[in-house]
């Protein structure tokens, strides 16, 4: 019998090889013309609905377009959340420059500042 060495098994994405992490923000203005090409595709799916005569193909159309509506929605919020999360950092650093103990939010204060500035209430 002739022994085999064990292979290594590692996460490609805490690699150095892979590079840097990707610098969301850059990478969203890189390919921000997406988001008018997504915009004008829910517009002729929109369309495509209003002219359709068959039920099913119509069906079909309605749960595209309302899938490209979540991820849109899921999208934005993801973004006010970075912004909320990037004012409180810029908030805390501050703080912290003065002597005070850093406070990292709890995921449900983010949620709460998010709707505060999604509502303003």
């Amino acid at each position: 019998v002739i022994p085999v060495a064990k292979r290594d098994v590692r996460d490609p994405r805490f690699e150095p090889v892979t590079g840097p992490p990707v610098d969301e923000a850059r990478v969203r203005k890189a390919y921000g013309f997406l988001e008018d090409y997504r915009e004008d595709e829910m517009k002729e799916l929109r369309g495509a609905i209003r002219k359709e005569r068959d039920e099913e193909q119509k069906e079909k159309l309605k749960k595209a377009l309302g899938a490209m509506e979540n991820r849109k929605k899921a999208r934005e919020r993801r973004e006010r959340e970075e912004a909320v999360l990037e004012r409180h950092r810029k908030e805390e650093k501050e703080l912290v420059r003065q002597g005070k103990q850093p406070y990292y939010l709890k995921q449900k204060e983010v949620d709460k500042r998010v709707l505060v500035d999604t509502f303003g209430t």
